[in-house]
């Protein structure tokens, strides 16, 4: 049933389970699984990373590189489900979470997307809950 299975990432515990489910209906299914982290560059984070950052280093490339490690340890994740290393790949934007990631799913003809609740009591993230209402295909919210 499902061919392409795109799961939002950003480092956090929700997202990791987002992962590990994704991951076993890819098994089961034997589907692709893509794994993508939308960077985002506020103006405080760069002023953080400047701050912080070794001489010389751009915020740019720092939130870069600190991308691909979510996205690592997000493939990680899946490996450990069993799922074949070949049908997992990795996708690093940048812009608005709700944005990129419903663009990636539409272009890359995604028949599922999972990403993580951050259910905090009763209600669900607002990145999740903007993410199902205008995603362009099915939207599991792991809690």
């Amino acid at each position: 049933m499902f061919r392409r299975i795109l799961v939002g990432v950003d480092g956090s515990k929700p997202a990791l389970k987002a992962v590990e489910a994704a991951a076993r209906l890819a098994v089961i299914h034997e589907a692709e699984l893509i794994l993508t982290h939308v960077v985002q560059v506020p103006a405080i984070a760069e002023q953080v990373i400047k701050a912080t950052a070794k001489p010389g280093a751009k915020p740019k490339q720092v939130m870069e590189r600190l991308s691909g490690e979510i996205l690592s340890a997000a493939f990680c994740h899946a490996e450990e489900s069993g799922l074949d290393t070949g049908l997992i790949s990795t996708l690093s934007t940048e812009g608005d979470r709700v944005k990129r990631i419903t663009e990636a799913a539409q272009r890359l003809k995604a028949d599922l997307m999972v990403v993580g609740g951050g259910i905090r009591g009763q209600a669900v993230g607002g990145v999740a809950q903007k993410l199902a209402a205008l995603a362009p295909c099915p939207c599991l919210i792991v809690p």
